[in-house]
């Protein structure tokens, strides 16, 4: 039971590190889309660290046989109003 929570547990966080990836870019996007360069270039570097977690996991699940699940990704942001981009990226490393 307990080696079933932890493998359910580690799917979770493999696809919220994905999810964070994910919506990570999007507001890349969103800030190369406005000129804002270096926000675009922090924010692809967070996206590479969600990504870099998620494989280190999604890995270690593969070596030890065990089934990795992944699920879709809702498609991530790509408007956001000028003050809350900080506060939406400083949520979202709070919820990961």
């Amino acid at each position: 039971m307990f080696h079933e929570l932890v493998h359910n547990s580690r799917n979770r966080k493999i696809n919220a590190e994905f999810a964070a990836w994910y919506g990570d870019l999007g507001m890349a996007a969103w800030c190369s889309g406005k000129h804002l360069h270096g926000c675009a270039k922090w924010l692809r570097g967070g996206a590479r660290e969600e990504h870099s977690h998620a494989m280190n996991l999604y890995e270690f699940l593969v070596s030890q046989n065990l089934n990795v699940q992944m699920v879709p990704l809702d498609v991530p942001r790509t408007e956001v109003a000028p003050g809350e981009f900080r506060e939406r990226g400083m949520c979202h490393d709070v919820m990961i």
